[in-house]
């Protein structure tokens, strides 16, 4: 199983360069693809997008000094105590508190 530390060591054997914002740009680059894949209905070539978002994820993370894990664990813990509305489209917001 991959883990942020087997990404991040593949990452810098085959040269890519340390640099956090190419990283999370290159993840944006990644999600495009993937919603040009969803838009066409091919939904297994858009989860192999999907993943690529997730490594270039964990590169940039690992050159933040970032646990991606520990910070996911973090942030659900507090999507979990958040108020949720829902839109029309199915998409869910948090209630924002003053």
């Amino acid at each position: 199983m991959e883990t942020q530390a087997t990404i991040t060591e593949w990452a810098k054997s085959v040269g890519i360069k340390p640099d956090i914002l190419r990283a999370v740009m290159r993840a944006k680059e990644e999600m495009d693809e993937a919603l040009v894949d969803i838009s066409r209905g091919d939904i297994a070539a858009a989860g192999v997008e999907l993943a690529d978002v997730v490594i270039c994820l964990h590169v940039a993370a690992s050159l933040m000094g970032v646990d991606l894990q520990a910070a996911i664990d973090t942030k659900m813990q507090i999507n979990r105590n958040r108020t949720w509305r829902v839109d029309a489209t199915g998409c869910a917001y948090h209630v924002k508190t003053a």
